[in-house]
């Protein structure tokens, strides 16, 4: 699903560019492709389960995810901001520092699928399965 969605975006790249509305809907639709993805890798798990000590792929993935729609937001806003006022806009300070904000949303992004907890528990978690057969051997 999510190669399909990568897909999309760079079609979305590709075909929407000359479109006479000053890419506002290429930002557009690239924003919503950003907000699908987040939301799939926030319930699908990508990757296998985390060992102990080790980072889990499926949280930097969900981080990177939310830092992706930070900043398509940010382009989105530029480009708003270049099609109704004036290119100047793009001078100014809250318009420059915006892409910033994709740090803290990697983060969060990180920290809240950690604490969903499901790949974790996974790897963690003992498998019936695994138990069963050795039950039987005693009995």
């Amino acid at each position: 699903a999510t190669l399909v969605v990568r897909t999309f975006t760079m079609l979305n790249t590709l075909f929407c560019a000359r479109l006479p509305d000053h890419q506002i809907t290429m930002a557009t639709i690239r924003v919503i492709l950003a907000v699908i993805l987040l939301v799939i890798g926030w319930r699908c798990d990508c990757y296998f389960p985390p060992m102990l000590q080790g980072w889990d792929f499926n949280c930097l993935q969900v981080g990177t995810d939310a830092a992706l729609v930070t900043i398509y937001a940010a382009a989105l806003a530029a480009v708003i901001a270049v099609a109704r006022l004036d290119e100047e806009v793009l001078d100014s300070w809250w318009l420059t520092l915006t892409p910033l904000l994709a740090l803290p949303s990697f983060c969060c992004g990180y920290y809240l699928r950690k604490t969903r907890g499901t790949s974790t528990e996974q790897a963690l978690a003992p498998r019936r399965d695994e138990a069963r057969p050795l039950t039987r051997s005693i009995l």
